[in-house]
């Protein structure tokens, strides 16, 4: 382990406190089984778990939400074949006649294709067992949050069309401050609603005055949907845990069992007539469900997953060994370059009502890249939840506005040494009616100093605090009396 030594400086716009290293315990009782490291590095990022793909015997959902369903742990199957990318386009192209697609439109084919070029390269990965939502998070279980968080004093925006229709007289009445603000600007709602919408009244309600409670939110950002998730001790899905719960022990390429994009698979899925393309109440296509029975998985509403940033999605390995068959193959000109890899992107998968426009959204693999400050009508989410207490929470948490100015040069959180407990109370519905945790997890190096020495470094830190770890709670503090929060650990010798 590398050790480093922090400045003693803190800015008050970080909170930090100071304690001894022994003084940290935290042995409440713990509510689910705890996964190996590996599990839980897989559950933070990328990297594959490697455990026995078996789902644990007892009950893990024991005390948890309702509406958690398990995913058993085992290998799901990543990325394409420049043979299966060329397939997956023409069928988009001309499903009825894939054959004769490049005669109808090679620069439609080629768009297709380049726009999915990093999905090339397969890998098999091993995915632990986890929890993930049996639905997509509902309007009615996110007026919750927002009116928790408004009762509480906190500025919140509720989604776009909670205001836009649910309050059409007070949309109507901000016209004329929405045209002064954005003159002549299309997107002037929706900028005025980025603006004030912590301030700006809502009802869950349709167009025509119908509730909208059962149908999935939408109009979150990324950093929205993972503040609900760590209020909540949740978190979202890696894109393998996603692909995993979509695909299963299979290998299909398509949702619903199917073979190739065509009429067939949009009838299925109640995107094939203008009617449907809409959002649809919860459950109600039955093709979209998973293999594992998580409800509405392709084709109604875009979910966002954990990871961030555009890259090859079976990795730079599996990547790089099928780019040298792209110059080999018919039409891998058509590629033409490397697609360029995009940094800060989040990824949001299953596509949604109106991706019979780009059908290629609708395939496991794919993903569509979402800005991390963008609110679309097509883009929900789910939860997941680790078998570890505490954890997800922290792993929402840090990725909300927490302030890492403290934290060295590559130095960050160590999620695999994670430590918590957690209690939930749950409401007549299955729905929790309060989350109560405490997580800690340490640095992944306290020093990186060629030759640093333990003792030197417990000794300077009378005068430089030690960075150690993070703390996220739900609770007011005791020792120090610090409120709930998200908090940097330094330590202070005596």
């Amino acid at each position: 382990m590398r050790i480093h030594t922090l400045p003693a400086v803190a800015r008050k716009s970080s909170p930090v406190f100071f304690l001894g290293i022994a003084g940290l315990a935290l042995g409440a009782p713990v509510l689910a089984q705890v996964p190996s490291d590996a599990s839980a590095k897989a559950a933070g990022g990328k990297a594959a778990s490697q455990g026995t793909p078996n789902a644990p015997a007892e009950d893990v959902t024991a005390g948890l939400p309702k509406f958690l369903h398990l995913v058993p742990g085992g290998k799901v199957e990543v990325g394409l074949s420049i043979d299966e990318l060329f397939a997956i386009a023409s069928q988009a192209i001309s499903p009825a006649r894939p054959d004769m697609a490049l005669k109808m439109s090679t620069e439609k084919v080629k768009l297709t294709m380049r726009r999915s070029a990093l999905l090339l390269g397969h890998t098999s990965v091993d995915v632990q067992p986890y929890l993930l939502g049996k639905w997509n998070v509902k309007n009615s279980e996110y007026l919750t949050y927002v009116q928790n968080l408004r009762a509480a004093g906190k500025p919140i925006r509720a989604p776009f069309h909670w205001w836009r229709f649910g309050r059409k007289d007070d949309y109507n009445q901000k016209l004329v401050d929405i045209n002064k603000e954005f003159p002549k600007d299309p997107d002037g709602p929706i900028l005025f609603w980025e603006r004030y919408g912590h301030e700006l009244p809502f009802e869950v309600k349709d167009e025509q005055g119908n509730p909208i409670g059962e149908l999935p939110v939408s109009f979150v950002t990324v950093t929205d949907a993972n503040a609900f998730a760590g209020w909540l001790g949740m978190r979202l899905p890696t894109e393998y845990e996603w692909m995993r719960a979509a695909r299963g022990d299979g290998k299909n390429l398509w949702p619903a069992g199917a073979e190739s994009f065509g009429d067939p698979l949009l009838k299925s899925l109640q995107m094939y007539n203008r009617r449907d393309h809409k959002a649809k109440p919860t459950g109600t296509v039955a093709a979209a469900a998973g293999p594992f029975g998580h409800l509405d998985m392709f084709g109604q509403i875009a979910q966002f997953v954990a990871d961030r940033g555009l890259q090859p999605l079976a990795g730079r390995d599996a990547f790089e060994a099928e780019w040298k068959k792209v110059a080999k193959h018919k039409v891998g000109e058509l590629l033409e370059t490397k697609p360029v890899p995009k940094d800060n992107i989040a990824l949001a998968k299953g596509g949604y009502y109106q991706s019979y426009q780009n059908p290629e959204l609708l395939l496991i693999d794919a993903r569509a890249g979402v800005l991390t400050n963008e609110a679309l009508e097509g883009v929900g989410f789910r939860l997941a939840k680790s078998l570890r207490p505490g954890y997800d929470m922290l792993f929402s948490l840090l990725r909300g506005p927490f302030n890492r100015s403290l934290f060295g040069e590559e130095q960050d959180v160590d999620l695999a040494l994670q430590t918590g407990a957690e209690r939930y109370e749950l409401g007549a519905e299955g729905f929790p009616s309060a989350y109560h945790a405490v997580s800690f997890a340490p640095m992944n190096w306290l020093s990186n100093d060629r030759n640093a020495d333990l003792n030197k470094l417990l000794e300077r830190a009378q005068a430089s605090p030690l960075l150690v770890g993070v703390l996220a709670t739900t609770e007011k503090l005791v020792d120090p009396a610090v409120p709930a929060g998200i908090y940097s650990v330094q330590y202070r010798r005596e």
